[in-house]
């Protein structure tokens, strides 16, 4: 069986200090990627990545491991989505993408490859679409049961016209279309009126809410979402900047978090494969965050005490789902 990775940041471009915590992050899920792989027999490894990470992988028995490399940067999307057009993948059975939601960058490499005639591990780009927006997450779940951050639409026009209550605050801004690390914090309403955001985008802004960050890890075929590990996150408060975190993360109110999942299934029914829901926790309650619809860091721990890529591979497969009996904690930090 040949799986095609495609990892954005990896193989778009040479390492930036810039976005210094992103190509760590994606050389840790890669990685993470590889290990899983390794622990299976009959997956082989596809992949194409800019040369400057050519020595950044551990890789035993390499023959499973076929990675590809490009000299050069890539200087805009459109020059990256058009080599990633160019490649021949007739040859492999199956892609799976690591990629932000920023600028629609997951939901265009999935349209892309969805293309190619080999099947997606993933979220089809459909689904990628309604579920990576953040304002049509708010307007779905707003007749739920399931708590959510206050949240309004933001635009300079509103800054200026519209007044918040000093309660509101602190609040971060997102754009509509964005990851979870793409956040710009606003302390008080004056703070507010000194920002001026880029009007080609969307955005809303969100109150915080001080409690414990955490995720959940799922699996999901057509007719329902299966929960793999609860996942406490190791966050920065003052960047928001994600460190790591702890997988299997004893979290409260259990049947809360059940409802989140199939509340999100039935909102969002095409989720397909791994992804991902980010909640705060605070006084014995969850406000859902974010469905990220797609491999998340969490897979950094599970597979040190799991084989996720085969459970990926085996649910397209076989249509079956993991038992996971070992609820041992496993705190990863991003090197």
């Amino acid at each position: 069986m040949k799986i095609f990775i495609l990892e954005y940041f990896l193989s778009k471009s040479s390492f930036n200090n810039k976005q210094c915590s992103f190509y760590n992050e994606a050389v840790n899920i890669f990685q993470s990627i590889l290990n899983s792989a390794l622990k299976t027999k009959d997956i082989e490894i596809y992949s194409w990545l800019n040369e400057s990470f050519s020595s950044a992988f551990n890789m035993k028995m390499k023959s499973t491991i076929n990675i590809n490399y490009s000299q050069s940067d890539f200087n805009s999307l459109a020059e990256y989505y058009s080599f990633i057009e160019s490649l021949t993948l007739d040859n492999l059975d199956y892609f799976l993408i690591i990629a932000p939601e920023t600028d629609n960058i997951l939901y265009q490499l999935t349209k892309i490859l969805e293309n190619k005639g080999i099947k997606n591990l993933g979220s089809s780009s459909t689904s990628i679409k309604k579920t990576a927006n953040k304002w049509l997450l708010k307007k779905n779940f707003a007749e739920s049961n399931i708590n959510m951050p206050e949240t309004k639409l933001i635009s300079n026009q509103l800054i200026r016209k519209k007044k918040f209550n000093k309660s509101f605050f602190p609040a971060v801004i997102k754009e509509f279309y964005g990851a979870g690390s793409d956040l710009i914090k606003v302390n008080d309403f004056q703070a507010l009126k000194n920002i001026n955001l880029p009007k080609n985008k969307n955005y809303l802004i969100q109150k915080i809410i001080n409690g414990t960050a955490g995720s959940l890890s799922l699996l999901a075929n057509q007719e329902k979402a299966e929960l793999l590990t609860i996942n406490k996150q190791i966050i920065d408060r003052q960047n928001f900047k994600y460190q790591g975190g702890i997988i299997n993360y004893p979290f409260e109110n259990l049947s809360k978090l059940n409802e989140i999942i199939a509340t999100t299934k039935e909102k969002y029914p095409d989720l397909k494969g791994y992804f991902g829901i980010d909640f705060i926790y605070k006084d014995n309650d969850y406000y859902l965050l974010e469905i990220n619809p797609r491999l998340t860091s969490s897979l950094i721990g599970l597979v040190e005490l799991y084989n996720p890529i085969k459970y990926i591979v085996d649910l397209e497969r076989n249509n079956s789902f993991p038992k996971l009996k070992n609820k041992t904690q496993y705190k990863f930090l991003l090197s």
